[in-house]
């Protein structure tokens, strides 16, 4: 078998081998270190393997979510996280601590936050430049997150909507060649992506493909909202028609047989491959209650076991060999992140 398949959601739907169901001892671990440090919640870079300490066991059932992420279907599920059985302080240790045994956390927006609440914050709007969907309630484009992979931790789900869509681009963009060759053009068009907020080299977006199918390399982004931004930011405009391709592409790609759809239930863990997979959510509705509001706890994580990137890439991932520290906002963060960071690629194997 080939490291990575092209797969429908017909294809997702009778597998479950990418479906991990968290063993009882393995959830009492995570609820009694999660609880004993739970007065650190505020204070999570003081919190490492030392601290936060899992069996062999316990820490092998995260890597192997991991491993699975980074081969066959590209992503990975992980049911019965003990959401039901701590408090908001606690859960956030627990994901902080059970992210330490599969990678190393990476800043997520300019703030440097290196972990973040997903909920509605009633604090500013999606479409509009560097605007973020993760504190709004909005329906999102198909997107991809900057880290090798991108983790969701379930703790609240919503009144209604709020469903998780998830495609694979490269079965998406194989149907649109076989069905038209000249969509090539557009696959491998140099599209401005906004960075978000933070800038390389003086810019604030950088030129990229939306399909790399270099041998061993490939790798595929897209983000509607982030190429109309690094349009605004860069002065280049965007031909309509490379416009119209982009709708069309997210159109097929949230469509069946190609998107794969579900609900994020409490307790779940998705995994997703920044690399291989799109992902994008519907609007949402919350209840009343504060704290029966829709509510995830996202990673951004850099893996030992990564694959190469294309050159493209380099610009916003910083580094495009496999196994290396590379991705999320290089930006300011708490002066402590480099030393934690250090003793994490030391003990998870990623190359510095």
């Amino acid at each position: 078998m080939t490291r990575f398949i092209n797969w429908t959601a017909a294809d997702l739907e009778k597998s479950d081998d990418w479906i991990f169901v968290l063993e009882p001892e393995v959830v009492d671990e995570i609820i009694e270190q999660s609880q004993r440090l739970a007065h650190l919640s505020t204070d999570l870079l003081s919190i490492d393997q030392s601290k936060f300490k899992l069996s062999e066991n316990a820490s092998n059932a995260f890597r192997q979510a991991i491993e699975k992420s980074q081969k066959d279907y590209s992503l990975a599920l992980i049911r019965g996280f003990p959401a039901d059985r701590l408090n908001e302080q606690e859960f956030r240790v627990a994901c902080w601590g059970v992210g330490l045994y599969m990678g190393l956390v990476r800043p997520q927006n300019v703030a440097g936050d290196l972990i973040t609440d997903v909920r509605n914050a009633n604090t500013g709007k999606y479409r509009v430049v560097n605007g973020r969907g993760y504190n709004t309630n909005s329906e999102l484009d198909f997107h991809i997150d900057s880290g090798d992979v991108v983790l969701l931790f379930c703790r609240r789900e919503a009144k209604s909507g709020g469903q998780s869509l998830v495609a694979n681009p490269f079965t998406v963009a194989q149907h649109l060649l076989e069905e038209d060759p000249r969509n090539e053009v557009f696959l491998k068009h140099q599209y401005p992506f906004s960075l978000g907020g933070f800038k390389v080299d003086s810019k604030e977006h950088y030129m990229s493909p939306l399909l790399e199918d270099e041998p061993g390399r490939s790798a595929f982004r897209i983000n509607i909202k982030n190429i109309i931004n690094g349009s605004i930011q860069s002065g280049i405009t965007v031909p309509q028609e490379y416009m119209d391709f982009l709708y069309k592409f997210q159109n097929l790609a949230g469509s069946a047989p190609f998107c794969y759809r579900m609900y994020l239930k409490q307790g779940d863990i998705q995994i997703l491959s920044n690399f291989r997979t799109i992902h994008s959510r519907t609007a949402f509705e919350d209840y009343e209650e504060p704290d029966m509001k829709r509510h995830l706890i996202r990673l951004w994580l850099c893996l030992s076991n990564s694959q190469p990137l294309p050159e493209s890439w380099r610009t916003p991932y910083a580094n495009i060999e496999p196994g290396a520290l590379r991705g999320g906002y290089r930006v300011e963060v708490d002066p402590r992140y480099h030393d934690f960071a250090k003793k994490q690629c030391q003990a998870l194997g990623i190359r510095v």
